[in-house]
């Protein structure tokens, strides 16, 4: 059986052309803000494109997260805010590099990851802690 492994660089950054993302500076999470809802959360999200996957973020700093519907493709990371924007490192997806995004509130839990220079969203749900 062959497993196919993507990038979360791949799931985040999935394009769509023609969209376009305008969200007004209002909506947009700050330094406190985005700590507030990631740290010890866990998210169900999806791409643009579809993809779906799942993470968990951990308030020191570190994050686990499986492909939805592939438990066999996961991966472990760091995680962490810089200048307003929420920054993650997987130590396989992504070659390993840090992809930083703004993080708009779109309500109900409910958030949109937009990385700088990219037209892909990825579009996510704070799962309730309990």
């Amino acid at each position: 059986m062959r497993t196919r492994h993507y990038t979360v660089a791949t799931l985040c950054g999935a394009m769509f052309l023609g969209a376009s993302v305008a969200a007004s500076a209002a909506d947009m999470l700050d330094e406190r803000g985005l700590k507030a809802v990631h740290a010890d959360a866990e998210i169900d999200a999806e791409t643009s494109a579809g993809r779906k996957f799942v993470a968990k973020f951990y308030s020191n700093g570190r994050m686990d997260g499986h492909i939805a519907g592939d438990a066999t493709n996961q991966d472990t990371g760091t995680w962490k805010v810089v200048e307003n924007k929420l920054c993650w490192k997987w130590f396989k997806w992504d070659e390993g590099q840090e992809i930083c995004y703004r993080v708009e509130d779109l309500g109900d839990g409910e958030y949109r990851a937009v990385q700088d220079g990219a037209v892909g969203t990825t579009t996510y749900k704070v799962r309730p802690q309990g």
